[in-house]
């Protein structure tokens, strides 16, 4: 299918990876994860972060059951390296967390955008593009301690006016981040594997974190009560905003600025609903070039595969923007 490469990795627990009895997460930024760690916490009692002090009260103990990473190719827990030649002895559990492309893109730009214009992309291409930055940084007066939406109608501008800076920020920057992510989930064994969307965490956090209790449990190696999984999550949905308050108030600093969310909320396109046509038109045109040198980069048969899987799993945000 996919030739995956596996090197040994070391987290920042000590412990050697990839391992057979713990789960991996992956998923790119502005998906979800904080949140979703925190639910898979509070409904198996095992953590996802390898310093107890640093736990969220969710009743969770070590040792350390899940693993998350926004990264593919500089995975630390070794779950790809384009280097090796080893290939993968067993499956391994993993949960792929993904959102509407432009959305969580939007979102991680802007947040980027708030830490330091250099995250946006290279350092060399930046500066090439330093002058058209500052003409348009000056002309939508845009600065750090700007809102969301004045930072998103510079990121448009500066997108439409250059495009170079759209190539670098969206192709380079993001798109193969978002991409990578999915060949991840298709390379670790899609059959062991449970792919959750964003909107339905938010949108029906019941119907998907029993999702998740379904796959924890149709595992015979793992000790989990399926009674009592539900009765955690039961706990955790009767005090959800609470829960979900707390979930987010500890990454709240200058760098990390969580999305705030309602459960039950159904607008899960503030960001591409308040970007003009024209950008919306380009970063279509960026994400079909994107997928297609995905699909010349690879083997037909392993073409193929990602094709379909990218139909199966993005095709329901394009009927959505459709509409």
């Amino acid at each position: 299918m996919i030739d995956i490469k596996w090197p040994i990795g070391l987290s920042s627990d000590g412990r050697i990876h990839p391992r057979e009895d713990v789960i991996y997460m992956v998923s790119y930024p502005r998906c979800g994860s904080t949140w979703f760690r925190y639910c898979f916490e509070f409904i198996t009692k095992r953590a996802s972060n390898p310093a107890i002090d640093l736990m969220w009260e969710t009743g969770a103990e070590l040792p350390q059951f899940l693993y998350s990473s926004h990264h593919f190719k500089e995975n630390p827990y070794g779950l790809y390296d384009y280097l090796r030649h080893t290939p993968r002895k067993a499956p391994l559990r993993h949960i792929w967390l993904r959102r509407d492309p432009i959305e969580a893109i939007t979102s991680q730009v802007i947040n980027s955008m708030r830490t330091g214009w250099r995250q946006l992309g290279s350092e060399t291409a930046m500066e090439q593009n330093l002058l058209i930055y500052g003409e348009i940084k000056r002309e939508t007066n845009m600065t750090k301690s700007s809102s969301s939406l004045e930072i998103l109608k510079f990121f448009d501008t500066l997108c439409r006016r250059s495009e170079q800076a759209a190539d670098e920020l969206l192709l380079r920057s993001h798109l193969l981040r978002y991409y990578n992510l999915l060949i991840c989930h298709l390379a670790l064994g899609e059959p062991n594997g449970l792919a959750l969307r964003y909107e339905d965490l938010l949108g029906d956090p019941e119907k998907t974190l029993l999702g998740l209790i379904n796959y924890l449990v149709a595992d015979n190696s793992n000790t989990f009560s399926r009674e009592t999984l539900v009765q955690n999550l039961d706990e955790l949905l009767e005090n959800y905003a609470f829960h979900q308050n707390s979930s987010m108030n500890i990454y709240r600093s200058a760098y990390h600025f969580a999305s705030s969310t309602q459960k039950g909320t159904s607008d899960f396109h503030y960001y591409s609903d308040r970007l003009s046509p024209e950008f919306i038109e380009l970063f279509k045109k960026r994400d079909s070039a994107y997928r297609q040198k995905i699909l010349n980069s690879q083997e037909p048969e392993a073409a193929l595969y990602i094709k379909k899987s990218i139909h199966k799993y993005l095709d329901c945000y394009e009927r959505k923007r459709s509409d």
